[in-house]
């Protein structure tokens, strides 16, 4: 019982506020070890989402909100090198990948792509790889490397803008990467 007591206890320290609280009076390990990682997930989740909204209000504190991104070269670049790849369909292949290339381009063009369009696109991916691919008819892997390009450029406008965004941008992808490592294993 004192082996329970203590295994509720650290899992509900790794609670975040929102997460559940564990009551069990009885002695179910597998159930207690299982919300407990439930909620050191969601407290992983939050943080990493903090630490990304940090940077992007940090960033737009740092130029404005009209701040316009002049080009994405990591991003286009692996759309188009994915699209015409060895493989037998490439991103392009896909109407969702296809528009959001379409609708960043023309952006660029018009001088209208912003640092809010940044987020809403890696937050759009990044939903995409979440669900394993399932929510597109694009590959996951090919989702992977149109994440990591816009996470390059990204940083590459940050690290001209002012070496401290860089670097917090950094540090949020290693806390997000560790938990996913994590996670994982």
């Amino acid at each position: 019982e004192d082996l329970s007591n203590n295994i509720v206890r650290i899992s509900n320290q790794l609670s975040p506020k929102s997460g559940k609280l564990i009551n069990i009076p009885t002695f179910n390990a597998d159930r207690i070890v299982k919300e407990g990682a439930e909620n050191a997930i969601t407290k992983w989740r939050t943080n990493s989402s903090k630490l990304y909204n940090n940077y992007f209000n940090n960033l737009t504190d740092k130029v404005g909100s009209s701040f316009t991104i002049k080009k994405m070269p990591s991003f286009l670049k692996t759309v188009d090198t994915v699209a015409t790849g060895a493989r037998k369909r490439g991103s392009l292949d896909f109407p969702a990948i296809n528009n959001l290339r379409e609708e960043i381009l023309q952006k660029i063009k018009d001088n209208d792509l912003f640092i809010t369009d940044l987020k809403k696109y890696r937050t759009l991916i990044g939903s995409h790889i979440g669900a394993k691919g399932t929510k597109t008819d694009a590959s996951l892997g090919d989702l992977k490397q149109l994440y990591k390009a816009l996470s390059e450029d990204i940083w590459r406008i940050s690290d001209n803008i002012d070496p401290k965004l860089a670097k917090q941008w950094t540090n949020a992808t290693k806390y997000y990467r560790a938990g996913t490592k994590r996670i994982e294993d």
